[in-house]
């Protein structure tokens, strides 16, 4: 696995593990977006798919949102699944499911 998508999937658990210091999470959601847009500009998005089996269903929701500017057919269909797990993964992937087909999606900043 690409260094930088292992280091996403660290950022996604860290981040994860502390929720409610968003100090800190704000930190690491700006490091893990700045691989983000590395593996977009190399044009290696592709390497989040790794992810999609992840034990970590937040890393897996990560990297399918991120996905969604690369392929979304296969972004959406990992949404999807994730749709139907009880709790705040579930909940987010409809949330994210809802704003791409509403447009709302975006990771240019």
């Amino acid at each position: 696995m690409d260094e930088l998508v292992k280091k996403f999937a660290l950022l996604t658990i860290e981040k994860e593990s502390d929720p409610f210091n968003s100090k800190k999470a704000n930190r690491l959601f700006d490091q893990r977006h700045a691989i983000f847009k590395t593996l977009q500009k190399e044009n290696k998005l592709i390497d989040l798919k790794q992810l999609f089996d992840h034990r970590d269903l937040n890393v897996v929701l990560a990297a399918a949102t991120h996905y969604l500017v690369e392929n979304p057919k296969e972004a959406l269909e990992k949404l999807s699944d994730l749709s139907k797990i009880d709790g705040i993964i579930g909940f987010a992937a409809k949330n994210w499911i809802e704003q791409w087909k509403n447009g709302e999606v975006n990771f240019d900043y």
